[in-house]
């Protein structure tokens, strides 16, 4: 096993405190002591929300680098029209002093004291086409300066309200953080049997929760697997013992789509680095159909994704002081899954 994450202890200790801090709660009294059944259900709230939160800023991530790379073709479209742009601009300047000219008492005397019928029309003519020209090649140019100033104004937008989208996750996150700071305070106010026991508890569970009934030759088990997923699901295993890290996409830290991610790119599929998107990127698989290698997607709305490997057991980074492991799918609501490539 790889180097280990914080101890649930510490975690479910800090997330107590969190949530004992917010009005109502039946733990507000500063006399009270908080039961193990409590720290326990509200560090599997805050799990939550911290990965909601961690997973949305994935999302944003994904989203600003897709609209950076419009806005840069963007601007490079526009470094180009800008030269044709500025010829229209000589054209037209042209095309007005020559319409100007036209009209002008000579052209207009001319005109009308031209003895010629054939020269008067050709004049004439000659005017007409110089208006008419002059007037299509400024409704071009109008259409496309506005067209391409829209086109940017509209990604500069895009970008701005990304950037304060992936502000306030920080800010989320940060607030998660402060919490659990204040948390780890209270750790050392608990009891040491309670401490014991509830470190018990976390061994008993990790313990029962890591069982898998594939053949396993050591800790890893042996997945009936083949081509790309095989690939992907020999190396999603490959990552267990890994800590979970907010955002993290390996080498030795991930964090739920980061792991699939990395483990689908490693056999040539790309998939973005969110668990939501990822649940585009592929066929949907009914969960009848499940085959190793799927990605199976948990949570309404969407926020963590999984690998199955068979028997109803997913390799997955569960969540801030876990580590990259098996679990059983029915551990988490199912929302739906697809199998890429």
């Amino acid at each position: 096993m790889r180097q280990q994450g914080r101890t649930v202890i510490v975690v479910c200790t800090a997330t107590f405190v969190a949530l004992t801090l917010t009005p109502g709660s039946s733990a507000a009294d500063p006399h009270s002591k908080p039961t193990l059944d409590q720290v326990q259900r509200r560090v599997e709230h805050l799990d939550r929300q911290a990965e909601q939160a961690s997973e949305r800023f994935n999302t944003i991530r994904e989203q600003l680098k897709t609209t950076r790379a419009r806005l840069s073709a963007v601007r490079a479209d526009f470094s180009r029209q800008r030269g044709k742009v500025t010829r229209m601009q000589d054209d037209i300047a042209a095309l007005v002093v020559a319409g100007f000219q036209g009209s002008s008492l000579g052209t207009t005397a001319s005109l009308v004291l031209s003895n010629d019928p054939d020269q008067f029309l050709r004049t004439l003519s000659t005017v007409e086409s110089v208006a008419d020209t002059q007037s299509r090649m400024f409704t071009r140019y109008l259409r496309l300066k506005q067209g391409l100033d829209a086109k940017q104004a509209q990604l500069r937008d895009e970008v701005d309200a990304i950037r304060a989208a992936k502000v306030d996750m920080a800010k989320q996150q940060a607030t998660i953080n402060k919490k659990t700071d204040a948390a780890e305070a209270l750790l050392s106010s608990l009891q040491a049997a309670q401490r014991e026991k509830l470190a018990a508890q976390q061994d008993s569970t990790s313990a029962g929760q890591s069982t898998t009934t594939t053949t396993t030759t050591g800790n890893t088990p042996q997945v009936p697997a083949s081509g790309r997923a095989k690939i992907a699901v020999d190396f999603a295993l490959a990552q267990l013992g890994d800590p979970y890290v907010y955002g993290a996409a390996g080498p030795d830290a991930w964090d739920c789509s980061g792991l699939t991610m990395g483990a689908w790119g490693a056999a040539g599929v790309y998939l973005p680095h969110s668990s939501s998107m990822q649940y585009s990127y592929g066929t949907p698989v009914a969960s009848s159909d499940l085959q190793p290698g799927d990605l199976v997607f948990f949570y309404s709305p969407i926020s963590h994704v999984a690998i199955y490997i068979g028997g109803g057991q997913v390799v997955h980074a569960p969540h801030t002081g876990d580590v990259v492991r098996i679990a059983p799918m029915s551990e988490m609501p199912y929302a739906g899954a697809v199998r890429p490539g």
